[in-house]
């Protein structure tokens, strides 16, 4: 694919050399025997988003090629693709035969609690429930933004989210910071982790009571500050030895 692609084997051959090399499994602090995998990209490769692109392009072409009213995304490894036509029942089942085909080629496994199938047409649902593919619901996510038929978003995302939000503060809780820097760190961690995905629909109030409340329980019953070690520095003015100052 990457000979396709007009990649150089310079850069190419080194890269998956590299990727080939054999790898010790770490769990609980010790080492398994060394092993060279067989698929998968080295962890903190930079490169590694583009040579997932060039895996999922095919997947890509494919889609789009099936008829005018299909589109289709790639981000990395988020697989996104949807059907405006009469016929969106069957392009979808098109694309869940699609990724199928590309995760048996490649050796990998798609995610089941993520992927899903949905409908704007309750009679598209219902038909879609009846074939084989990942469960039909009534919302999704698209990068991480909740997409839904309804006035507001669903609770089970949202129950999600509360849990993470619940974790984070705990651990935030924990850190020996003045209750400032606590307020600051929950601000920049916690509150995005709940609000992230939820612009597409309006914030239930009852939301954004809990995570006020939240944040103000845990942020107040953080660890105490451990004690200072007082310090005494003196400095005296060389311009004029009489107007000696003290800090």
């Amino acid at each position: 694919m990457a000979e396709a692609s007009g990649i150089s084997p310079r850069v190419s051959g080194q890269m998956l050399a590299a990727y080939a090399n054999p790898r010790r499994v770490c769990v609980d602090g010790l080492l398994g025997k060394g092993a060279s995998p067989t698929c998968g990209l080295a962890p903190g490769c930079p490169a590694a988003t583009d040579w997932l692109a060039l895996v999922m392009y095919p997947w890509l072409a494919r889609a789009r090629a099936r008829n005018a009213d299909v589109g289709a995304r790639v981000y990395v490894d988020d697989q996104t693709g949807w059907s405006v036509s009469e016929e969106c029942v069957q392009d979808v089942q098109f694309l869940v035969t699609l990724t199928d085909d590309l995760g048996k080629d490649l050796r990998l496994k798609a995610n089941d609690i993520k992927s899903r199938r949905f409908a704007t047409c309750r009679v598209a649902a219902g038909a879609l429930r009846s074939m084989e593919g990942p469960p039909v619901g009534d919302w999704f996510k698209d990068l991480g933004v909740l997409q839904s038929m309804k006035s507001h978003a669903p609770a089970e995302p949202r129950q999600a989210r509360h849990k993470e939000v619940r974790a984070r503060l705990a651990r935030i809780s924990r850190l020996a910071v003045p209750f400032f820097k606590r307020v600051w760190i929950a601000a920049a961690s916690a509150v995005p982790a709940a609000t992230y995905g939820m612009a597409a629909h309006p914030t239930p109030v009852n939301d954004l009571r809990y995570l006020r409340s939240s944040v103000n329980r845990h942020a107040s019953r953080g660890r105490p500050m451990p004690p200072l070690t007082p310090s005494f520095t003196a400095w005296i003015s060389l311009g004029d030895s009489t107007q000696g100052r003290w800090r």
